[in-house]
């Protein structure tokens, strides 16, 4: 028995070398760029929802400024007429 001849290189070892698989990991880079940007996009919303949230308290805070403001005036009013009657 001699030596075995030459085996024809295996077709999976040479995958890597035919265009295939670089398209292959463009998807992936393509896919991962997506889910990068995606979670940007997740990111700018949470940041937009909390600069809302943040501005609305700040509106809730000047109505409850205003409104006491105005309960004072109504106050004040309120006492003139009780001293213009007496």
């Amino acid at each position: 028995m001699g030596s075995s001849p030459a085996r024809p290189p295996d077709p999976a070892i040479t995958l890597p070398q035919q265009g295939g698989v670089r398209r292959v990991a463009v998807v992936v880079v393509v896919v991962v760029v997506e889910e990068e940007e995606e979670e940007e996009e997740w990111e700018e919303e949470e940041e937009e929802e909390e600069e809302w949230e943040e501005e609305e308290e700040e509106w809730e805070w000047e109505e409850e400024e205003e409104e006491e403001e105005e309960e004072e005036e109504w106050e004040e009013e309120e006492e003139e007429k009780v001293k213009e009657e007496e």
